[in-house]
């Protein structure tokens, strides 16, 4: 297996946080093996335009084959060789250590999510304990906020949560809703620390612990795929929804998620240690910038200012991530703005596609018959060339 003295193992290279981390590796000069599950992902990683224009030499980007994250030597090949190692994947698998059908889905993902970091932690140190030096691993606040905060029931007195702040062990039953994702990632990170403290491994640990993530995602071909994850409450706002259950007013973007995993390999940065990616903002303030951005949008009918969705303050410190890796979060006005151009890009481009099909049934295909069609449909956009942003009429 090819050995590179900056090469990085990133697990999760086909997911919204992987592949931006990926993408911000290359750039920083890193070499990157991507964990995959099958060829398809080579495929897609390969066909984004982020990484054509890059334009990585084989000796730059690599692949290895690991089908299931969550058994006991899954990592054993992909560990050889490498340097460092970012943790960004969520395992998919069906079943527990001993290869026996989990008894319970919310024990499950708890289970594999331990699983899946510590088999990782074993193989770089039963196989590659002279190279590897540092292991990322991206965590979340919901690893060290209880879980009632994110809904206003948490209090608002006390000092704020920071990078080494931490919850007990869960255990199931798990709450309703995101009880078993949260007790997944407390596990995962309790886990793998108790894992270092015990082994003493040649390397260490670092944990990334971001709020709720927005910005482009490369990977969403459509609208719908792009609303599946964390932008799906703000385009359902800008579309009128109205939603009574107050949600966490924190927020960070991709970039500066991607970024921070990149520098936390800085041998300057010290390792075991923790790092908070958030920034405060409010839900109705989504509103009020895409306005302000996007006008005709809302002028058409498309965006409504009708929506509602209450924000809940949660007191937390991020300070030490701007101190010591220097990193300045990006503004909560930039990634709405990204999230909303990259939805109107999609949804007209699913539109385009729409109304050619409409065009060819009828035997009236022309690029101006269907450019009517579109005008007809989502009149924002047809026929304007995008501005800064794209679709500011």
């Amino acid at each position: 297996m090819t050995t590179n003295r900056n090469l990085i193992l990133l697990t999760g290279a086909t997911g919204f946080i992987g592949f931006r981390v990926l993408v911000e590796a290359l750039k920083a000069g890193y070499a990157v093996r991507c964990a995959i599950r099958s060829s398809q992902a080579i495929k897609v990683i390969l066909s984004t335009p982020s990484i054509r224009a890059l334009k990585p030499s084989e000796h730059q980007l690599y692949w290895a084959f690991v089908p299931d994250m969550a058994v006991p030597g899954a990592f054993d090949a992909a560990v050889k060789g490498v340097k460092y190692i970012i943790h960004c994947a969520s395992p998919a698998s069906n079943t527990n250590v001993r290869g026996s059908a989990p008894t319970n889905s919310d024990e499950w993902q708890v289970q594999t999510a331990i699983n899946s970091m510590c088999w990782l932690l074993q193989s770089a140190y039963k196989l590659n304990p002279s190279t590897v030096r540092r292991i990322v691993f991206t965590s979340s606040l919901t690893a060290i906020i209880p879980h009632a905060y994110f809904k206003g029931q948490g209090g608002l007195t006390g000092p704020a949560f920071n990078a080494e702040s931490r919850l007990p062990m869960p255990s199931a039953p798990f709450a309703s809703g995101s009880g078993p994702h949260a007790a997944s990632k407390i596990a995962a990170l309790n886990a793998s620390e108790s894992w270092v403290r015990h082994f003493r491994p040649p390397f260490d640990l670092v944990s990334i612990l971001p709020a709720c993530v927005w910005g482009r995602h490369e990977l969403a071909g459509t609208a719908d795929e792009l609303t599946k994850g964390s932008s799906g409450v703000m385009i359902d706002l800008l579309r009128g929804q109205r939603n009574d259950t107050p949600i966490c007013g924190s927020f960070i973007g991709i970039e500066d998620v991607a970024k921070a995993h990149v520098l936390a390999l800085d041998r300057q940065v010290s390792g075991n240690q923790s790092f908070i990616l958030s920034s405060d903002m409010a839900w109705e303030d989504t509103k009020v910038i895409a306005q302000r951005a996007f006008p005709s949008v809302f002028d058409k009918g498309i965006f409504s200012v009708d929506g509602t969705q209450k924000s809940v303050g949660v007191a937390i410190d991020a300070s030490k991530t701007e101190r010591v890796l220097g990193l300045k979060f990006q503004s909560f006005e930039h990634v709405v703005t990204d999230v909303v151009s990259q939805w109107l890009e999609l949804s007209q481009a699913r539109l385009v596609s729409v109304c050619a099909i409409i065009a060819l049934a009828r035997g009236s295909w022309s690029e101006e018959n269907v450019s009517i069609q579109l005008a007809s449909s989502f009149p924002v956009v047809a026929g304007h060339k995008a501005k800064a942003h794209g679709f500011v009429t």
